[in-house]
């Protein structure tokens, strides 16, 4: 059986979409398990994929979303994050394991407590120049962007704004705080280029594009 290496090569149910989107806040979830070809002496590692909606209580509400709210494009989705781990523990801890004909499978479901602790995801923003040189390497993966297309978040020094999403356990009925950089702002380049592409495609003539 041949591992399944990246995300992108396992496409998302249309019930896994209408549950992430349904996702209320404050509630992790596991997406989905894949098989990884690595390990840890000798023991094979599996990845999981965990997913939370994150409160933002200084977020305002998008004119851009709004006038897109059917563009799941635009929609304020739940934050990822893809965490390695040992099968017997992921089916110790988290009651999920891998069938043993299968590369990958979706999970769906709440993550389980562990005694009087949960599992949530810490949302932490920072500078795009903070990020390591393998999280660089893989910036898009990091940088915060309105939207799965939209444009990137920048701070008030001009650098971009990146995020880190990490796995963290906290007593049972508390929520970890999120770290934002204040002041971060979405750059409108973007939008006056798709406005433009827009009106160029309904009016040719206007716009000089026609023949």
């Amino acid at each position: 059986m041949e591992n399944v290496i990246g995300w992108a090569e396992i496409p998302l149910s249309d019930k896994g979409k209408q549950y992430l989107t349904s996702l209320k806040e404050g509630v992790c979830v596991i997406v989905r398990a894949k098989r990884v070809n690595s390990s840890v002496d000798g023991m094979p590692k599996i990845q999981i994929e965990f997913a939370e909606k994150i409160n933002n209580p200084n977020r305002g509400k998008s004119g851009l979303a709004m006038l897109n709210s059917d563009d799941s494009r635009f929609s304020t989705g739940a934050q990822r994050a893809w965490i390695t781990a040992s099968p017997a523990k992921a089916k110790e801890l988290l009651g999920i394991e891998i069938p043993n004909d299968e590369s990958f499978t979706e999970i769906l479901q709440p993550c389980p407590t562990v005694g009087d602790e949960e599992f949530h995801l810490q949302y932490d923003e920072i500078l795009e120049s903070e990020l390591t040189e393998n999280e660089a390497a893989y910036a898009e993966n990091y940088l915060k962007r309105a939207g799965a297309e939209g444009n990137y978040f920048y701070a008030g020094n001009g650098q971009r704004v990146a995020s880190r999403k990490t796995l963290v356990v906290t007593p049972k009925g508390t929520v970890p705080s999120p770290k934002y950089i204040e002041g971060s702002f979405a750059s409108a380049g973007s939008v006056e280029s798709t406005l433009q592409a827009n009106r160029a495609a309904l009016n040719p003539e206007v716009s000089g594009t026609g023949n």
